[in-house]
C-alpha cells in the first residue's frame, strides 16, 4: 500500500496533467466557438443543406468540448477532495 505521501504526489501530479489538458481543452473550445461563428456569418442565407449539417457539426463540437471540461473540472475536484482527507 501507497505511503500517504505517495497518494498525494499521485494525485497531485495526476492533477497537474488533468490542468494541463483542461486548458488545452478550452483553447480548442474557443478556437470551435470562433470557427463556428466565422461559417455562420459567411454562410448566412445559403440554402444548402451541406452549410446546414457543418454548422450542426460545429455546434455539436463545441458542446461536446463544454462537456469534456466539465468532467475534467470535476475529476480535479473530486481528487483534491481525496487529498483533503488525507
Amino acid at each position: 500500500m501507497a505511503s500517504i505521501e505517495e497518494v498525494q504526489e499521485g494525485v497531485l501530479g495526476a492533477n497537474q496533467r488533468a490542468g494541463d489538458a483542461l486548458g488545452a481543452v478550452h483553447q480548442a473550445h474557443e478556437s470551435m466557438r470562433t470557427a463556428l461563428s466565422l461559417l455562420v456569418h459567411a454562410t448566412a442565407g445559403s440554402p444548402q443543406a451541406d452549410v446546414s449539417r457543418a454548422i450542426g457539426l460545429f455546434s455539436q463540437a463545441v458542446s461536446g468540448l463544454d462537456e469534456i471540461r466539465q468532467q475534467i473540472a470535476g475529476g480535479i475536484s473530486e481528487s483534491e477532495n481525496v487529498v483533503a482527507r488525507l
